[in-house]
């Protein structure tokens, strides 16, 4: 064991271990302030399914948020524990039958690129919206939570666009989530500590399920069969090779499993995000080992501090979290628009719908327009047929 270790071991190993933070904690945080997660659970389970996933692939396979579903929570789509569960131990269940089947691929090349842009687009856009509002509720130029620390968070944000040889090193989302719990603690008092207990089950109403499934799962799973078992299947052969790198029923199975299991306790609705995959390996990821550094890190977090990120998140900064979730949907709507190549209008149109109403009822909206071939006389740009990755699952 200790060889295997050291002859993975280096400081790149440790970078890219990073590299899937900045889109893991927004969200996070964010539903579990309002109650929707248990950031505890989330952490322990996210960090025991790394730890296997870095030990059964050898490779920096990240485990992230689905980001349609958080979408919705954040928004009020979804409005009780039970329902984000329900929303994600659906998704879990379709997407792994159907790659079990082999049927995804078909799926894949039948949905129109413009619909999942308007997921894509939607999501980000309902982030970056959701966090604007929080820093514009701010009250004080000074202070914890004040629009003094929002331009501190968002100058710490920027540092890993500059172009310099060590921005990319520089882990922002870390730094902001260490930050937010400093000055939660400054303003709190820890009443009580207790090692967290990630093995409770979440109990489900019938109106759970139907709710996670119509405002969850159904603008969800296409976007999960593109970009986390298409999306990633193709990136790990490309990097690692065709030997090593996934098939799409061990995607697909790995994401019911992550699922089915994790959502059961409480965790978040978690993919395995070709985004993601792309980012640990720009930060130096090169084998199994740095998400196995990550896994141990959210377990260690959430085992001993769980019960204490329950208690400090009542007072963590929307200064900090306003700004990591405006900069995470700008970043996902960018990477939507290179989708929508073609059907302009059919976007448009379907992305104001989801804005207004909500992000699946944009989805239907663009997928009947398309079917009435409502801009048929549009030109359109011939797409290409190879898989284009995206930082979205």
């Amino acid at each position: 064991m200790f060889e295997w270790i050291k002859s993975r071991f280096s400081l790149g190993e440790v970078s890219g271990s990073l590299g899937d933070l900045a889109t893991l904690l927004p969200i996070t945080l964010s539903m579990a302030k309002k109650g929707l997660l248990n950031i505890g659970t989330t952490f322990v389970w996210g960090g025991l399914f790394n730890i296997i996933g870095g030990i059964m692939w050898d490779m920096p396979i990240p485990v992230q948020p689905m980001k349609t579903i958080g979408s919705v929570a954040i928004n009020g789509g979804l409005t009780t524990p039970g329902s984000v569960s329900a929303a994600g131990i659906l998704t879990g269940a379709i997407v792994s039958v159907l790659g079990y089947f082999q049927v995804i691929q078909k799926i894949a090349l039948s949905v129109p690129p413009v619909l999942i842009g308007i997921i894509q687009v939607g999501t980000g856009l309902k982030f970056s919206i959701n966090g604007i509002t929080q820093i514009s509720k701010l009250t004080n130029w000074v202070g914890y939570d004040s629009y003094l620390m929002a331009i501190i968070s968002a100058v710490i944000v920027c540092l890993n666009f500059c172009k310099t040889p060590f921005s990319k090193y520089i882990p922002s989302a870390l730094i902001l989530f260490i930050l937010g719990l400093i000055l939660s603690g400054l303003q709190t008092s820890i009443s009580s500590y207790s090692v967290y207990n990630p093995f409770y089950v979440v109990s489900f109403t019938n109106s759970d399920w139907q709710e996670g499934f119509i405002k969850g799962t159904i603008p969800q799973v296409p976007l999960t069969i593109l970009n986390s078992i298409i999306g990633i299947t193709d990136l790990s052969i490309s990097l690692f090779g065709q030997e090593k790198g996934l098939t799409i029923k061990e995607s697909s199975l790995s994401l019911g499993f992550i699922n089915l299991l994790g959502c059961s306790f409480g965790a978040i609705p978690s993919c395995h995000g070709a985004g993601g995959l792309s980012g640990q390996y720009k930060f130096g990821g090169r084998n199994g080992l740095s998400v196995i550094m990550i896994g141990i890190f959210k377990i260690l977090v959430g085992i001993f501090c769980g019960s204490l990120l329950i208690e400090l998140l009542n007072y963590f900064p929307s200064s900090i979290l306003g700004v990591m979730l405006a900069i995470c949907g700008a970043e996902l709507s960018m990477q939507g628009l290179k989708r929508v190549k073609s059907h302009r209008t059919i976007f448009i149109l379907g992305l104001t719908v989801a804005l207004v109403f909500e992000l699946w009822i944009g989805f239907l909206a663009g997928l009947i327009l398309y079917l009435l071939k409502f801009d048929e006389d549009e030109i359109e740009v011939t797409q290409p047929q190879c898989v284009e990755i995206q930082s979205c699952c």
